[in-house]
């Protein structure tokens, strides 16, 4: 059953689509709830392994103690993006880390925003250095095709850092070096 609230045909085919790449995502299943049965710890171990190829691959955690690396794949986020979805815009500042599991995303130019810059796919890091800096996006980064990301708010790590405070200081001379 469509119910008609007045939206623009784009907008409903956008919505559309989402659904239609969700349920191909999720092969299918209508509701994740299995998680909710499963025991806490088990749960922290499933998201401590998806984010290992991050960690190995991000110059920013590698090395770290795995008890702090437990403790970041504990605020990462899975979110899945639809083709032509803004990730990053030019000009905005920067508060995520993203890394990206599934799915391509285009760089855009920041000379020419209609031409592509650069095709970033999966194992690729975004933002890793705005998590310590508020610098603006120099460019914009949209989806190509449906994208599955790891993403790390930089207020949530600032706010686990208030218990990793010695983690804090080996990142921060860290990225004083490196960046």
């Amino acid at each position: 059953m469509q119910v008609d609230i007045n939206t623009t045909e784009l907008f409903q085919n956008k919505v559309l689509e989402y659904y239609s790449l969700l349920w191909n995502y999720r092969e299918g299943v209508y509701d994740v709830t299995f998680m909710e049965e499963l025991p806490k710890s088990m749960i922290e171990d499933m998201f401590y392994d998806i984010c290992q190829e991050m960690f190995h691959k991000a110059p920013l955690f590698q090395g770290l103690d795995e008890t702090f690396l437990r403790a970041v794949s504990g605020i990462v986020q899975v979110v899945l993006y639809n083709p032509d979805m803004i990730l990053c815009a030019a000009g905005n500042y920067a508060m995520n880390m993203y890394f990206i599991l599934q799915g391509e995303v285009r760089v855009k130019s920041k000379f020419d925003a209609e031409k592509t810059a650069a095709i970033m796919r999966a194992g690729c890091i975004i933002g890793e250095i705005n998590l310590f800096f508020s610098y603006p996006y120099t460019t914009t980064m949209e989806t190509r095709t449906c994208c599955q990301l790891l993403m790390i708010r930089k207020f949530e790590l600032f706010d686990l850092f208030q218990s990793y405070t010695d983690v804090l200081e080996v990142l921060r001379d860290r990225v004083a070096v490196s960046f």
